[in-house]
């Protein structure tokens, strides 16, 4: 039902068994009185309910029912505005008459009117105690009633706004079939021009055309706009559907592995959730951290009690205990290497000669770009020691991280060590 402020729902069934031009060539004085609307734009021989809220509109609509007089329906160019002036209203409108009005509880009236020719408001000429205005007659061009191409794109025209009130959520399905029963081409083109959700501006440009011909053709343009807008909204709805079922299939996939895993012995063990914690502390790139976590995923994926499980947990724990971004400053002192080197080892003249020489060379060269020191020998001989008190508290000063030993054939072992870096 519409009223004279803001509202939105479908017209009333209407059909012309004779020629629509019978009712629209009729006969009104120059001066006429005016109801102002807020958002319907009524089109010749379309029927209507209004609302009627305003005190100044009750008065009329109650005088055109008891004198059966026409009237004016202008649209408002600002359904915010209460007292319309003439720069208010459009130009173009119809002339109408009040087929019966109802009084609400409220106190509000809903008049039943049906739009008949087309009229220009030319100017106002009364205001109180409802508008009145001058306005002019404006008949249209009515196609021949054997005109095919007419009969044809009407025909078109059914079918495209069945389909686009099937595919829209603002329109009710009952507007198909109160299509169906308009029989008169004109009178169905106007009843789709009156009640699709088009724009106010779009609706006042189809009634200012003269031809209903080309009435058909903008209306029929609009509409397969709103068909192709519709398609659109209706794509990225199921596109948006699809990542959000891809998404609840994936969550849900998780869940079984996460409970199958569960069955299997397979849950996060404390020694992972050690190793998450230490990762959350570290300070290490990008690349190394995702590939971090892409390694202890696997780690869920292994049984505990296989073999593969402790190599993987033996891999992670040495990657999360490498010093990432952890630095200390070297101290070349030479002498000073010498004193805490024969104070803390007895003997090994060669392994302190070849330490002293190692650190000779970094304090001349000025970087890190030297050979790597490699200490080798059996288990008990002082490698690990050697390599603790020289590096942690003596001349380099460097971090002491942890031994790594490697068994090579023929008894021997390889034992290195892991530093922190200098910048």
């Amino acid at each position: 039902m519409y009223m004279d402020n803001k509202n939105r729902s479908f017209s009333m069934i209407a059909d012309v068994d004779g020629d629509f031009h019978d009712l629209t060539n009729i006969e009104m004085p120059d001066i006429v009185p005016i109801l102002a609307v807020r958002s319907l734009v009524l089109f010749p021989g379309v029927v209507s309910p209004i609302l009627i809220g305003r005190e100044s509109s009750m008065t009329l609509i109650r005088k055109a029912e008891k004198k059966n007089i026409l009237i004016g329906i202008f649209t408002q160019r600002d359904a915010e505005v209460e007292m319309p002036i003439r720069s208010d209203l459009f130009d173009y409108g119809v002339v109408g008459k009040v087929l019966k009005t109802l009084t609400l509880p409220n106190g509000n009236i809903t008049a039943i009117v049906q739009g008949l020719g087309r009229i220009k408001l030319e100017d106002i000429t009364k205001y109180h105690p409802y508008l009145e205005g001058h306005v002019t007659n404006m008949p249209e061009e009515e196609p021949d009633k054997r005109d095919v191409e007419f009969q044809t794109a009407m025909e078109d025209l059914r079918q495209s706004v069945s389909q686009y009130v099937s595919m829209s959520d603002e329109i009710p399905d009952e507007a198909q079939f109160a299509l169906k029963n308009v029989t008169n081409n004109i009178m169905a083109l106007n009843f789709i021009c009156s009640n699709l959700p088009f724009s106010t501006k779009e609706k006042m440009k189809l009634l200012q055309m003269d031809s209903v011909k080309e009435r058909l053709f903008n209306t029929m343009r609009i509409v397969n706009r709103e068909i192709n807008l519709q398609n659109l909204k209706l794509d990225i709805r199921n596109k948006t559907r699809d990542d959000i079922d891809e998404q609840q299939r994936n969550y849900f996939l998780q869940q079984q592995i996460k409970n199958l895993q569960a069955e299997m012995g397979n849950e996060s063990t404390p020694e992972k959730k050690d190793l998450l914690e230490k990762a959350r502390m570290k300070k290490w790139p990008e690349d190394i951290e995702k590939f971090f976590y892409k390694e202890a995923d696997k780690l869920d994926q292994l049984n505990q009690n296989s073999p593969d499980h402790n190599v993987q947990l033996n891999y992670l724990q040495t990657l999360v205990n490498l010093p990432w971004g952890e630095y200390t400053e070297d101290d070349m002192d030479l002498k000073r290497a010498q004193r805490i080197l024969d104070r803390d080892h007895y003997g090994m003249e060669k392994v302190k000669e070849r330490i002293l020489e190692y650190i000779a060379v970094l304090s001349l060269r000025g970087d890190l770009k030297s050979p790597i020191l490699c200490l080798y020998g059996p288990p008990g001989v002082g490698k690990t020691s050697l390599g603790k008190y020289s590096r942690s508290s003596s001349h380099l000063r460097r971090s002491y991280a942890w031994p790594y030993h490697q068994e090579y054939p023929e008894g021997r072992f390889l034992e290195s060590r892991i530093y922190s870096r200098r910048d």
